[in-house]
């Protein structure tokens, strides 16, 4: 929590109360681990006020350089994937007029990232590279590209078990008789009964020639 808490404060100092909805837990890894490589002497934490979040306690957060990078970070990724929503035409990011403002934020969002990243000493521009390389990719998709199955994609069903008689090994096999419909007389039929090989024999009804 004092990670979680120390990145949503960081991007609130540095970039604003909106861009605090893009905290998220990559963004929380990336401070935990900048602090575990750190000096603990040199002041990671300090004593934030009351969040409703928190239920109106105060609470013991991460600052520093690993808060900031995870800011950034955060910014980045955000601005990414607001793009790859939009490129896609997902929702509302369809309508031009939501997709103008979309885009308005996320190019804020990736020019404030890259600001607080060459702050302390991150270049940006591998993620950006990165996440353009991965739009490439899926624009070079198309008919007989293989993917994963659907999980909503029926799959083949077992074959009915047999509803021959099986009785124990090494019995002789027996017919199953078929009960006679009731109130059906002597006549020449035919009753086809199952065997225990699953083949179907034909044989006469009893009392008919």
């Amino acid at each position: 929590m004092a990670h979680l808490c120390g990145l949503c404060l960081a991007l609130r100092r540095d970039h604003g109360q909106l861009a605090r909805i893009v905290t998220n837990y990559d963004g929380l890894l990336i401070s935990v681990l900048t602090e575990a490589q750190a000096d603990r002497a040199a002041g990671w934490r300090r004593t934030a006020g009351p969040c409703p979040l928190r239920g109106m306690r105060t609470a013991s957060v991460a600052r520093g350089e690993g808060a900031r990078l995870a800011a950034a970070v955060s910014l980045v990724l955000a601005s990414a994937k607001v793009r790859d929503h939009m490129a896609d035409g997902d929702g509302l990011l369809a309508r031009a007029p939501v997709a103008f403002a979309a885009r308005r934020v996320a190019a804020n969002w990736g020019r404030a990232g890259a600001r607080t990243g060459s702050d302390i000493g991150f270049d940006t521009a591998v993620l950006v590279d990165a996440v353009d390389r991965q739009v490439g990719i899926e624009a070079l998709a198309g008919p007989g590209t293989p993917s994963w199955p659907s999980p909503n994609r029926r799959r083949p069903q077992p074959p009915p078990p047999s509803r021959t008689r099986r009785s124990s090994p090494g019995a002789p096999a027996t017919p199953h008789r078929s009960p006679r419909p009731a109130g059906s007389s002597g006549g020449s039929r035919t009753c086809w009964t199952p065997w225990r090989t699953g083949r179907r024999t034909p044989r006469r009804a009893p009392g008919t020639r």
